[in-house]
């Protein structure tokens, strides 16, 4: 899965989402810590993504 395809599942789970503000909210900001924390060890983000998206 390439950066922007990611992107754009991102977008689609957060329209998605939307319905229920505050679960969107929280989804959004424990993706944020993730990713972040992803990149600053230098793991890959396509790992982290598809653990958070697809686990839960």
């Amino acid at each position: 899965m390439q950066l922007k395809n990611i992107t754009l599942f991102l977008i689609k789970s957060g329209l998605v989402l939307k319905q229920d503000t505050e679960s969107a909210a929280r989804g959004r900001k424990k993706m944020a810590g993730i990713v972040a924390k992803c990149k600053r060890i230098k793991i890959c983000v396509k790992i982290c993504l598809e653990r958070t998206c697809y686990h839960g």
